[in-house]
């Protein structure tokens, strides 16, 4: 909640929390440092939780219009 007053609270404290928030899992590791090959570059989730990736920023952009329209 953007209103809670906590040291969590990064929309009110600037920099880091006190402590981690997240621990990434061994897979999302893995993947760092030995990402897959590809031509994408950027990507979005739909509302529905799809995942479309763009190849280029102005395909990016493109896609966020047609899945956000403003």
């Amino acid at each position: 909640d953007l209103e809670v007053e906590s040291l969590y609270n990064t929309y009110q404290n600037k920099g880091l929390p006190p402590t981690p928030i997240s621990n990434p899992s061994l897979d999302a590791i893995e993947a760092v440092l030995s990402p897959k090959q590809s031509d994408y570059y950027f990507f979005l989730t739909t509302l529905d939780n799809e995942t479309i990736f763009s190849r280029n920023f102005e395909e990016h952009l493109s896609n966020k219009r047609k899945y956000y329209p403003e």
